[in-house]
């Protein structure tokens, strides 16, 4: 082994340290960004206003036989005051996710249409009726035209 190829022991403690720092300054980034994405997120607002909210549209779903024990809480953390994802996309990203409520299989060539529940459907309107009736009328008439049938039991 000839003596001109090997680097001096100073040289190579200073790339071990500057790639240390680099390691360093990564790893705070990632804890900050880390940090901003706890505190930036939210959960539906539980406040008074959302939990009536919860409340009517847990007893709508009794009235249609859809489900017995609604969890408030968990309906207050999903939908909030504003009704959450439902009523924040447009029309054809919310009819594209009922279209795959109401599919089998994997996505693509193993997707296939079926025969959707039509307490599936009755469930995703009356959390609409509720949470942003304005939204429903503009889908209203893509939900009546769904073929749905009673197909879960229970």
């Amino acid at each position: 082994m000839s003596l001109e190829n090997e680097v001096p022991l100073p040289e190579r403690h200073r790339e071990e340290t500057s790639h240390r720092l680099l390691y360093t300054l990564v790893g705070v980034v990632i804890g900050v960004l880390i940090v901003v994405g706890i505190l930036a997120y939210e959960s539906g607002k539980d406040d008074k206003a959302a939990r009536e909210k919860a409340e009517k549209l847990s007893k709508l779903y009794q009235a249609h036989g859809i489900g017995e024990n609604q969890d408030i809480d968990q309906m207050v953390a999903v939908y909030g005051n504003d009704g959450g994802y439902a009523c924040q996309v447009d029309e054809s990203a919310l009819e594209a996710t009922v279209n795959e409520m109401l599919s089998a299989g994997a996505g693509g060539v193993g997707g296939r249409p079926v025969l959707g529940d039509s307490k599936l459907v009755q469930s995703t309107a009356l959390m609409m009726e509720v949470y942003c009736p304005d939204r429903l009328k503009a889908i209203r008439g893509y939900i009546d035209d769904l073929e749905t049938d009673d197909t879960i039991d229970g």
